[in-house]
């Protein structure tokens, strides 16, 4: 059985899913929605501007409804942000500034 990675860093940490961190971001317990999540699989969320990916090492699904689940989460891996991203970033952040630099001139 292959191990899944599931991606949450898109998602609103507060309002999609609650991340409780224990010793010091080592680890953590997550209360989300979702289906299919295993023990041994990952999952990817954001704390801050940072992206971590943390291993699934025991999970419990509510009785009702189904598809939310507590979660055991430990050994976080700092993700790289891709450099597909970053350039969409970069456009962005460039996009905003000229703007606000046309913005200025009509001032």
């Amino acid at each position: 059985m292959k191990n899944k990675t599931h991606n949450y860093s898109k998602l609103v940490l507060g309002s999609d899913y609650v991340f409780d961190q224990l010793n010091e971001g080592t680890g953590g317990y997550m209360t989300g929605i979702g289906k299919a999540i295993k023990s041994g699989d990952y999952i990817i969320v954001q704390h801050g501007c940072q992206v971590y990916q943390y291993e699934v090492k025991k999970i419990d699904y509510y009785l009702y409804p189904p598809e939310i689940y507590i979660a055991l989460l430990d050994n976080p891996i700092k993700e790289k942000m891709g450099s597909q991203i970053f350039h969409k970033l970069m456009a962005k952040i460039s996009a905003l500034i000229i703007l606000f630099a046309q913005r200025l001139d009509y001032m």
